[in-house]
């Protein structure tokens, strides 16, 4: 059983954090990033679509996004568990 309350709050903290790492590398070593997302992409050409352009509202507002997103799916995740007995 997952607990409605307490498991969204922790996939929402936790997201929001993965969302601030992701966001300060693109921020102060973009090159860095790109070289580690590319492995995980299979070789994906990101150069064609890669335009890291982050302004301090931006890496607010996406923490915001993933907070508030993750906090919900987590939530319907819980509740269809739970209800799954």
């Amino acid at each position: 059983m997952f607990d409605q309350k307490k498991f969204p709050m922790v996939m929402a903290q936790f997201s929001t954090l993965l969302s601030l790492v992701c966001g300060l590398l693109v921020w102060i070593a973009p090159g860095l990033l790109i070289g580690l997302i590319k492995p995980i992409t299979h070789g994906m050409d990101w150069d064609l679509i890669w335009k890291p352009s982050i302004t301090f509202g931006s890496l607010i507002l996406g923490l915001i996004d993933a907070f508030v997103l993750s906090y919900i799916l987590a939530w319907i995740f819980a509740k269809i568990y739970n209800s799954l007995k």
